[in-house]
């Protein structure tokens, strides 16, 4: 235990968790580079799995906590490994002011406003799938924290693909499953917050049930439900 004191923070509960809490702690006792390398290693499976399922996603971008569109879409792995998607559904898109000018101003506001939305989507994707290098980088640093009250353990980590940025997953103390992860970021230096929420397949994989990414600056919160997930097979 000792030995993994520099790397490793507890926080302990009282009462009648004392024997859920020992059970934990034996768990925490495994080394923090043999958790981070299981961590690695289990991301990589899981991801290979979800490539066997197609499902529905739901994206819906809010603005000062109205609803501005909602859209649809059908998810699915290509036979190259390539995520496709094809929009089935959502809200009509507004309609456009009258006149050639109006309409102009109008339509160049909608096209900065799309760029926002993207460039902030791709952001947070960019944080879920981190190259090899930079997970290893990102695991190398991070610091585990087994949260014991929760039976979690979090691992935590700067500096990710910004300076001055952060990450903290929570995973199932004892499956080791991802159950929540948060990241803390920067675009064109104002803040960014993206929390992802995951659910288990039955059988098989986590998924990214719920990402919510709050940009304050221009009040602007995006969510993305995933459900309805159909195994398809050609894997």
């Amino acid at each position: 235990m000792n030995t993994n004191k520099r790397n490793t923070k507890f926080k302990l509960g009282i009462g009648p968790l004392v024997v859920l809490l020992f059970g934990a702690l034996a768990v925490s006792a495994q080394a923090p580079a043999q958790l981070k390398e299981l961590f690695a290693r289990s991301q990589q499976q899981n991801a290979q799995a979800l490539k066997q399922y197609a499902w529905k996603s739901r994206n819906e971008v809010r603005k000062n906590g109205e609803s501005k569109s909602t859209q649809i879409f059908l998810m699915r792995y290509d036979a190259g490994g390539n995520l496709q998607k094809s929009q089935i559904g959502g809200s009509a898109p507004p309609s456009m002011p009258k006149g050639p000018l109006m309409g102009h101003i109008a339509q160049k506001k909608k096209e900065e406003f799309i760029e926002l939305v993207n460039g902030l989507r791709q952001q947070v994707e960019a944080y879920s799938h981190l190259p090899p290098e930079k997970m290893q980088a990102f695991l190398a640093s991070a610091v585990i924290t087994p949260q014991l009250n929760q039976v979690l353990i979090q691992i935590q980590g700067q500096n990710v693909l910004q300076r001055g940025d952060s990450m903290s997953i929570w995973l199932d103390a004892k499956t080791r499953k991802q159950r929540r992860v948060e990241i803390n970021t920067f675009l064109e230096r104002n803040p960014v917050k993206a929390v992802i929420e995951f659910g288990d397949l039955p059988a098989g994989p986590t998924y990214r049930a719920r990402t919510t990414v709050e940009y304050p600056k221009e009040a602007l919160q995006l969510i993305t439900e995933n459900f309805d997930y159909k195994r398809e097979g050609r894997y």
